[in-house]
């Protein structure tokens, strides 16, 4: 049987994490690149052996991947991924988190996913990580008892001022730390829980970086259906 053909959208950090993956997956026969900046064209041509192209309309029409990872910055999950899911039923398709930069577009694309034909993975990679998925086993067979509460603390030390500029910008990344990483926690939360939200509060502050209008500190509290 012939291996797979995966795309990546977008080759900046988390684009080459997934390409090195998939370079080592024995799975995976080609590898199809988009990106317009050209020294990521180049990274993609030379560490990770990847056929290049300028755009992502362009990849999926002459690459034909069996699946794709959108791995662009936060304000273009929207278009691609709505696109994709539209125009490309076929294709399964990774999408980095956020799923969207505010409620209007996740809505949207939760709808028109409801309808594709193919996979569709958010990219809550906490999820496949060996220590979390045997935690999840223990409070399903009921193994340290009926849990009452379930707590997460994430401690995140990085300098605002060093991230790109639309990482600082609510607009075009959705906001700050919760967007960034506190998403892991709240995905973990609603594994965990295995029932419906029903009540989410919490408050968004900068502490530390007050020139960025983007939060740096997040406290919540999530309700479930199960109590």
């Amino acid at each position: 049987m012939s291996g797979l053909t995966v795309g990546i959208i977008g080759m900046g950090f988390m684009g080459s994490v997934h390409a090195r993956h998939y370079r080592d997956n024995g799975r995976v026969d080609r590898l199809l690149v988009a990106t317009p900046v050209e020294q990521e064209q180049k990274i993609a041509r030379e560490r990770f052996g990847a056929e290049v192209f300028s755009d992502y309309r362009s990849m999926i029409q002459q690459g034909q991947p069996q699946a794709v990872s959108i791995c662009t910055p936060n304000f273009d999950h929207y278009e691609i991924a709505s696109w994709l899911m539209q125009e490309a039923p076929g294709i399964a398709i990774l999408i980095e988190k956020p799923l969207g930069v505010n409620d209007q577009q996740v809505a949207k694309l939760t709808k028109l996913a409801a309808g594709h034909q193919s996979p569709i993975l958010v990219g809550h990679s906490l999820r496949f990580a060996g220590a979390y998925i045997k935690g999840r086993e223990l409070l399903r067979q009921n193994a340290i008892g009926k849990p009452c509460y379930l707590e997460a603390r994430y401690k995140w030390f990085k300098d605002f001022s060093k991230f790109p500029a639309w990482k600082r910008d609510p607009e075009l990344s959705g906001g700050g730390f919760l967007m960034q990483s506190g998403l892991h926690m709240l995905d973990l939360f609603v594994w965990y829980a295995d029932s419906p939200v029903v009540e989410v509060t919490g408050h968004a502050e900068d502490l530390y970086f007050k020139d960025f209008p983007v939060e740096d500190t997040f406290f919540g509290t999530v309700r479930f259906a199960n109590g």
